[in-house]
């Protein structure tokens, strides 16, 4: 059986008695009617009842009329209602459509004609799928639930420019050891010819400077 929330404006009591007279069709014609008047739960905030309302509701009515079609809080609703796909305005009473809803199907049922509540009821029993986007979103998981990430390992200086080396081919990386000979793959002896290659350098180098000086 279609729940059919009702959203009216509720800045006069005409706008309140038009929205008991689309209750009673809606009950006259086996459907249930959710209205803020009759169906607020006891102990719980208003706001959050009508939010209750709206996403429990297979369709929201919207009944236009001049006091609606001035209220911001119906129009909220409407707005609500016609994002999530669910919306049908009504018009009970001859006003100007809001420009948000002006692409809106109305169904007009302000001249009591015969042919548009059929249109209605056949709307309520074949009432819109929501959007998809109505579709209860994923949980966030839990901090314990989250995959683990692998602990990040600090680089020693040694390791780091040994793989500045690796990448120069001047100390091949193990997976292409083979191809070079044993005193090539071992770190430890490149590091120690390339220390003793420095060091003879510094020694030459600094003997070539004593040299001009004395000149």
């Amino acid at each position: 059986m279609t729940l059919a929330f009702i959203s009216y404006g509720r800045g006069n009591q005409r706008d309140r008695e038009l929205a008991d007279w689309m209750r009673q069709w809606l009950h006259d014609n086996g459907f249930q009617a959710w209205m803020d008047v009759y169906d607020l739960p006891p102990n719980v905030h208003r706001d959050d009842a009508i939010e209750q309302g709206l996403r429990g509701a297979d369709i929201v009515i919207g009944l236009l009329s001049p006091g609606s079609a001035e209220d911001d809080e119906a129009k909220n609703e409407w707005a609500w209602a016609q994002d999530k796909g669910k919306f049908q305005l009504v018009t009970v009473h001859e006003a100007k459509v809001p420009h948000r809803f002006g692409r809106t199907n109305i169904i007009d049922v302000s001249n009591n004609d015969p042919a548009e509540w059929e249109r209605l009821r056949k709307v309520l029993l074949n009432p819109p799928e929501p959007h998809p986007s109505t579709a209860t979103p994923r949980p966030i998981p839990h901090q314990s639930q989250r995959p683990q990430q692998p602990p990040r390992q600090s680089q020693s200086v040694f390791d780091m420019f040994t793989g500045y080396l690796n990448q120069a081919n001047i100390i091949p990386p193990p997976e292409r050891a083979a191809q070079f000979p044993a005193w090539r793959s071992n770190p430890a002896i490149m590091w120690t010819l390339i220390g003793t290659a420095g060091f003879i350098l510094l020694c030459c180098t600094c003997f070539m400077c004593s040299s001009l000086s004395s000149y």
